[in-house]
């Protein structure tokens, strides 16, 4: 089984504080990008990587993510929680 990779970095290209969060595995790169509003939701890094994971997931349907699925979405591959938190 391959596995993903993911790189985040800054994208200056389309304005301060832009960034692109991408995942890349040997089917392919599946990549997000994000600019935080002032007084907007703010998102995070990892909030974007859960994001391009779901992305490539749906559009690739490979297992190459499974090792950073859990590690970011803390469930198995293809598995999206719907409530964290107390019940």
């Amino acid at each position: 089984m391959s596995t993903a990779t993911v790189t985040v970095r800054p994208f200056p290209a389309l304005g301060p504080g832009v960034r692109r969060v991408e995942v890349d595995c040997r089917h392919a790169v599946t990549g997000v990008t994000y600019a935080n509003a002032p007084g907007g939701v703010q998102l995070t890094d990892a909030d974007a990587t859960r994001v391009a994971l779901a992305r490539h997931y749906h559009e690739e349907r490979c297992t190459c993510t499974a090792k950073l699925w859990r590690k970011f979405w803390e469930t198995e591959p293809g598995e999206l929680p719907l409530v964290r938190g107390r019940p």
